[in-house]
């Protein structure tokens, strides 16, 4: 090194003392804007010249003439105020750590563990559909599409099971595409891993920098867009850890995107990615969907992630708190309770009370129940089975809390009990949580008609007053009734009532409400008319019903419509089977017949699958 050379480095030192001292100094205000409006001018035009991006990749130069334009600006404004300096100093702090793609590449290869997140939108307004998958160290790889988890292991022939059916399955074609352009190697690339999650081809082009995107010292974004259609891909990465956390591709045309969230944790244990593994969780009778998605995974941090890690970190069940407790003057019972809610291993989520017994020795119904997840409180009300007409008052009210409940006489695994001797006798439940309009002897009616207990319906029927044209709880009873009338076998008083409050029946199921209601209600006149013989009627009944306009309210946006519409047409075919087993059973009808009545043949028509073994020619 000659003489000039070696002062060289002396005079940096000068000027990084100097800028030392401006870190600490106080400037105006308004020199302070002036001049960090002047330097995010240069950054914005220094970043963007080739000659500047070419010479940071280069090694560091001490003689003054070769040295970088941006070091020449550094020292050039050494006598410059502090916060000029400080903003230098984060540019160059930015530079200096901003990774290459290549590196990027590098550091997820060397990740032990990976997961994602995939979200994939056909259109603008479409649902967003979601996919998981883990990659593991030796090739391993999982994927849940749907209903169905799938394992591989270096390009294998992949095995699939299904968490519905709990057996398994031949491999969901997105699954086999994922597996496909992940290749079969024991370590996955950044490339494929991009190509597999965002359902197209690998990455056959260095994505750039984007500053626009850059906004953030903690990220650094990459882009790549293609060259024949509106696609652009964008991957959101990590500076310092150098690792890909997001990826987008989005097209233009239409709004179809896929949105791929990355998340990086020790490496998963063997049996995780084991197929044999999963199939032994699914014969060993453990229960419940998310249970059987998430078998043997296990969260790095210890967190639950399953009902069943849930319930063994709560230590099981517990009872819940009872705050007031209240009967009625015609003796329906409520409860309101906090820390109501219990989930079970099972993902079954239990709140509240399932049964009350008194010392009378009395049959309670449960005909309200409600809870809230602000303060996890609960309300419940329960009436005798001879409610309102059985005017005893108890001394004692033992409330329980059990795993599972049917109904009355039907006790599941006990959790705890709570006995009661006080309560607020003769008033009634809070408004605010029930509703004053709350109609308790109706829900319990419905009980009866299940129950086919007729002597406690008929003096339902008998002690509600009202015209059905006029009163909402004489309509309820006249419904009951027909129901009644029908699994009586009583068609052609049935097929009369029926005819009477098929206007009722329309207006009612064209009302929003909130939601609409299931043609089920239509259900018991169309098998009273079946059973009649009257097979053409109950047809083109059917057929109306599948026609009525139901007007949406007009605050709802075009995604919300869409929603309600395709729900509406699952609710009219999921009732279609309902409706085919009652003609067959009740009506008598063959399959044939339930065939002219809905339309299709009930043999053969998905709809209808796994049912067809009820039908009789």
């Amino acid at each position: 090194m000659n003489g000039s050379n070696d002062a060289v480095p002396r005079e940096e030192d000068d000027a990084i003392r100097k800028l030392g001292k401006m870190l600490n100094s106080d400037e105006s205000a308004e020199l302070e804007q002036r001049m960090g409006e002047t330097l995010r001018e240069f950054r914005e035009d220094l970043r963007e010249h080739p000659y500047i991006i070419r010479q940071r990749r280069r090694s560091r130069v001490t003689a003054w003439g070769r040295r970088p334009a941006w070091r020449r600006f550094l020292l050039a404004l050494a006598a410059g105020t502090g916060t000029v300096c400080v903003a230098v100093a984060v540019v160059l702090t930015l530079w200096s750590h901003t990774p290459t793609w290549a590196q990027v590449v590098e550091q997820f290869q060397s990740a032990p563990f990976c997961s994602a997140v995939v979200y994939v939108k056909e259109d603008t307004l479409a649902e967003p559909e979601q996919h998981e998958l883990w990659l593991g160290s030796g090739g391993r790889v999982r994927i849940r599409v749907g209903t169905q988890v799938v394992f591989a292991r270096d390009g294998e022939v992949p095995r699939a099971f299904d968490i519905t059916t709990r057996g398994e399955v031949e491999p969901d074609y997105r699954a086999i595409e994922m597996l496909e352009m992940l290749g079969g190697t024991k370590s996955f690339s950044l490339e494929t891993v991009i190509a597999a999650v965002c359902g197209g081809e690998a990455i056959d082009v260095t994505p750039a920098l984007n500053y626009q995107a850059d906004i953030s010292e903690d990220l650094v974004v990459f882009e790549v867009s293609s060259e024949v259609t509106a696609e652009w891909i964008r991957i959101w990465a990590l500076r310092k850890s150098k690792l890909p956390v997001h990826v987008r591709v989005w097209d233009a045309r239409d709004g179809e995107s896929v949105d791929a969230v990355f998340t990086y944790s020790k490496e998963q244990p063997p049996e995780f990615f084991d197929p044999r593994s999963f199939a032994s969780e699914l014969s060993s009778g453990a229960a419940g969907s998310t249970n059987l998605a998430y078998a043997l995974l296990k969260d790095p941090g210890g967190r639950p992630t399953t009902p069943q890690d849930l319930f063994k970190e709560r230590a099981g069940y517990h009872v819940p708190v009872v705050r007031d407790v209240g009967i009625t003057e015609d003796g329906a019972i409520w409860v309101a309770a906090a820390r109501s809610s219990n989930s079970g291993p099972n993902g079954q989520w239990l709140f509240g009370f399932q049964r009350v017994e008194d010392d009378l020795g009395r049959d309670y119904y449960g005909v309200y129940s409600s809870s809230a997840g602000r303060g996890d409180s609960s309300i419940q009300v329960f009436v005798p089975l001879d409610y309102p007409f059985d005017e005893r008052v108890p001394t004692e009210l033992m409330l329980i809390c059990e795993e599972q409940h049917v109904g009355p006489g039907d006790t599941g695994e006990p959790i705890g009990t709570v006995e009661v001797t006080e309560w607020k006798q003769g008033e009634k439940w809070p408004s605010s949580m029930v509703g004053e309009d709350f109609d308790a002897y109706g829900v319990l009616a419905e009980h009866l008609l299940r129950k086919k207990d007729w002597g406690r319906l008929q003096r339902y029927l008998d002690s509600t007053p009202g015209e059905p044209e006029k009163n909402e709880k004489a309509f309820r009873r006249e419904r009951l009734r027909l129901g009644m009338l029908v699994e009586r076998k009583e068609f052609d008083e049935a097929v009369a009532l029926g005819e009477r409050l098929l206007p009722l029946l329309e207006e009612e199921y064209r009302r929003w409400q909130g939601n609409f209601l299931s043609p089920y209600m239509f259900n018991d006149y169309l098998v009273a008319l079946a059973a009649e013989g009257r097979i053409g009627d109950a047809r083109d009944l059917l057929r109306r019903v599948g026609e009525i306009e139901r007007p949406l309210p007009d605050h709802l946006n075009k995604r919300a419509e869409e929603h309600i519409r395709k729900s509406m047409q699952v609710g009219f075919d999921a009732n279609l089977k309902h409706l085919a087993i009652d003609l067959s059973h009740q009506a008598e009808l063959s399959a044939k017949e339930i065939s002219e009545i809905v339309g299709v043949d009930v043999k053969t028509d998905e709809r209808f699958k796994g049912y067809s073994g009820f039908f009789g020619d």
